[in-house]
């Protein structure tokens, strides 16, 4: 296992140039922080409607906010996305008229419906990982963007719900140089045949987990908007704290019950290499967040309920 780490960030850490500029001061903050996953831009002050919901409203000629009940045309939803990066390029002053223009083509696409959905559901993550990448280099820290396609991150024929084919490893192992910045858009993988298939919705947190257990990190930070996961949910119990350490295993009877964390699938290859999870906070980071590790110190008694629908575990 090396030293390297695989830092993730969310969409609410990457939904504007502010956040944008806090995730770059993160990364040149440590230099084992070789490869960073990035999602879509998230939902902004000024957003009415998610970049990936507008991305698919697209790709399926306007029937995903139809079937919301929603008014939002495919042209609207076109104009919302394109804004969206318009702003983001501007405020950060990156030079990137050729990205727009890839941007504009893309959203185009003329693929057949089952292709075009999966297509278009990735540009998000696609185009932000490129504009992220060459903001770095245009700060100073040498980045280099690596699409799916570009490190052999294959992906099964399940269009909405692919899977990282086995394949996938040896090749993602040979990723970075040394001293390059590897910026890899997350959610998606690319089919033998040569067609992007998205992994299901919260798929950048996979794409993070398996490229951790491909290079063999020796850390998986998943950064979000959050101190790390709360005894309790703070939006009820205010003074709640964050627990500091947890194990795979209580992670997965948590999971099971209904406590969302992050991709659950994401967290089975870093078990396989023991390679520990660190959840962090994108506008806190200075925050130590909640380590995901195999097993916990010896010596503790009882670590924690857990209770939902009239259930409770102690474990």
């Amino acid at each position: 296992m090396s030293k390297d780490i695989v830092s993730k960030f969310g969409g609410s850490s990457v939904a504007n140039a502010e956040q944008i500029r806090k995730v770059f001061n993160i990364v040149k903050s440590d230099s084992d922080r070789k490869y960073v996953v990035v999602s879509a831009p998230g939902k902004g002050k000024g957003d009415a409607e998610k970049m990936t919901d507008h991305l698919l409203n697209i790709g399926t000629a306007g029937k995903h906010f139809r079937s919301a009940k929603k008014d939002i045309a495919v042209q609207d939803s076109i104009d919302a996305v394109v804004a969206k990066f318009s702003g983001i390029i501007s405020d950060l002053g990156v030079d990137a008229d050729d990205i727009l223009a890839d941007l504009k083509r893309d959203l185009q696409s003329g693929l057949p419906m089952k292709k075009r959905v999966d297509f278009l559901a990735s540009r998000g993550e696609h185009f932000n990982a490129r504009i992220i990448a060459r903001f770095f280099s245009k700060e100073g820290l040498k980045s280099e963007v690596k699409l799916p396609e570009d490190i052999g991150m294959m992906g099964t024929p399940d269009f909405g719900n692919a899977s990282v084919l086995p394949a996938s490893y040896k090749k993602m192992k040979q990723l970075c140089s040394e001293d390059v910045v590897c910026v890899v858009p997350g959610f998606y993988g690319i089919t033998e045949e040569g067609d992007v298939a998205v992994f299901s919705r919260g798929g950048s947190d996979l794409t993070g987990g398996e490229l951790a257990y491909a290079v063999g990190a020796g850390l998986y930070e998943n950064w979000t908007d959050t101190d790390g996961i709360y005894q309790v949910d703070p939006r009820i119990i205010s003074d709640s704290k964050v627990i500091p350490r947890l194990t795979y295993k209580e992670i997965r009877l948590l999971s099971s019950k209904g406590f969302n964390v992050f991709h659950f699938d994401a967290m089975l290859k870093c078990k396989k290499k023991s390679i520990p999870i660190n959840i962090r906070n994108t506008n806190n980071p200075s925050a130590e967040g909640t380590l995901i590790v195999a097993e916990r110190v010896p010596g503790e008694t009882v670590v924690g309920i857990a209770r939902r629908d009239d259930i409770a575990y102690l474990y």
